[in-house]
């Protein structure tokens, strides 16, 4: 059973989203399931009859989808104000997909945008730095991934989301708190399920005094600070955060330990590490990463994503 099947909630209206590398296979398929599904208003980029003969020899079908040519004088002129206004008329080019993609978002002409199917990371997150912005409420983004522990009988938490996976390489203790914060809000909007926070380290609650673990804590601090309500410990290692016979033993004190829902890893190493483990080496479904802390919707999908992981991230972006 897919880790949104429990939690995908009906919306009034579909929201608007723009897949940017229209012409991939896997793009132009997971485009006609949402529109079949009644998940999302779909926006591909490119010339119609350019799409519509792709489409057509991919077995699919562009009904119901928006196509906007963003190669066309009309929008490359919006792309090219705004890349001026913003100064970074060299920085992009404009008639890139994912450009196009964040500047309809950008302009209020779509609610959230997907890149990332024949982009690097890097670049997409790039693009959407400059483009989006980082939300006002926050400093950092951040990527969160959702782990299902489907018939795990020694991990509490059925879905566990886990950040960061994705974009800040070595986190102060600020933009751990921020990690932290992020995560535990969106796990809640994307779940309904109240978010219980665990820093993770290769300490637990004070078991050593090396520096490392000394700024997880300090995270721990900051972030309760922030959040006085939320329910967030640490340092913890993995084990104690989710499983509830090592947390007996190492942190029984702790209200977190042996049933965290939200991982914050130290760093983004032992982060991509972990969710890779998880992703290629495990039977357990994973789903993200999204990118939190923009200040307009944007996320990105990994090059290697199937047309269902792609259905599956829009999703868990608009859920």
């Amino acid at each position: 059973m897919s880790i949104l099947t429990s939690f995908s909630k009906p919306t009034a209206a579909l929201p608007r989203v723009v897949l940017c590398e229209s012409f991939d296979q896997r793009i132009l398929r997971a485009a006609q399931a949402l529109k079949q599904h009644k998940l999302a208003q779909v926006m591909l980029l490119g010339d119609y009859d350019d799409l519509d003969r792709a489409a057509v020899g991919y077995r699919t079908t562009l009904d119901g989808i928006e196509v906007h040519n963003y190669e066309g004088d009309e929008m490359q002129g919006g792309i090219k104000s705004t890349l001026e206004g913003l100064g970074l008329r060299d920085a992009f080019d404009p008639t890139d997909p994912v450009v196009a993609g964040a500047w309809l978002v950008r302009s209020g002409l779509a609610d959230a945008v997907v890149g990332g199917a024949t982009s690097k990371p890097t670049h997409v997150i790039r693009v959407y730095l400059k483009l989006l912005g980082v939300a006002d409420d926050c400093k950092t983004v951040s990527g969160m991934s959702l782990v299902a522990f489907n018939d795990c009988e020694f991990v509490r938490s059925q879905v566990v989301g886990m950040a960061d996976v994705s974009v800040v390489p070595e986190p102060t203790t600020e933009q751990l708190a921020d990690i932290a914060i992020q995560s535990a809000a969106n796990y809640e909007r994307m779940t309904g399920t109240d978010a219980k926070v665990a820093l993770l380290s290769f300490s637990t609650l004070g078991s050593s005094e090396h520096p490392a673990a000394k700024k997880i804590r300090d995270a721990v601090a900051l972030t309760r600070s922030r959040k006085p309500h939320l329910a967030v410990d640490g340092e913890m290692q993995i084990d104690a955060a989710l499983v509830p016979a090592v947390a007996g033993a190492k942190s029984p004190s702790s209200s977190v330990a042996g049933g965290a829902n939200v991982l914050v890893f130290p760093d983004l190493s032992a982060g991509n590490i972990a969710i890779k483990i998880f992703q290629k080496f495990t039977g357990f479904q994973i789903l993200g990463p999204i990118l939190q802390g923009l200040k307009y919707q944007g996320t990105y999908i990994p090059r290697g994503s199937s047309a269902e992981d792609i259905l599956d991230q829009v999703r868990l972006l608009t859920s």
